[in-house]
């Protein structure tokens, strides 16, 4: 199983508009399981895992999910605590939204 880090985005981008985010990724930084943007706090999580490239970019990171670990614990905007986790591939959230719709919430804070 290749582990899960939460990292901070912190490349200087020649664009001002240009975003840093936080990302759910691979601990190898190759896959995107989900992210938070740095700007709105709105979160997207996908269904499978989607490629990056971080050449030229730089991230701080945030959390390491061991082996052993549930998952990473988020705390959804109601309070509950909920568990994100990866499994060769797959990615899930405990979260109702998650569990019955695919997608979920529990990133925003």
């Amino acid at each position: 199983m290749i582990g899960m880090i939460v990292v901070q985005e912190t490349t200087q981008w020649n664009d001002p508009n240009q975003v840093n985010n936080i990302y759910f990724m691979s601990d190898n930084k190759r896959y995107i399981y989900a992210y938070m943007r740095g700007d709105t706090g709105q979160s997207t999580i996908f269904k499978k895992p989607i490629e990056i490239s971080t050449k030229g970019r730089t991230f701080d990171i945030i959390k390491k999910v061991d082996d052993s670990s549930p998952g990473i614990a988020v705390t959804g905007s109601k309070g509950d605590v909920y568990y994100v986790t990866e499994d060769n591939g797959k990615y899930s959230c405990t979260c109702t939204g998650f569990t019955f719709h695919g997608t979920c919430n529990t990133l925003n804070r």
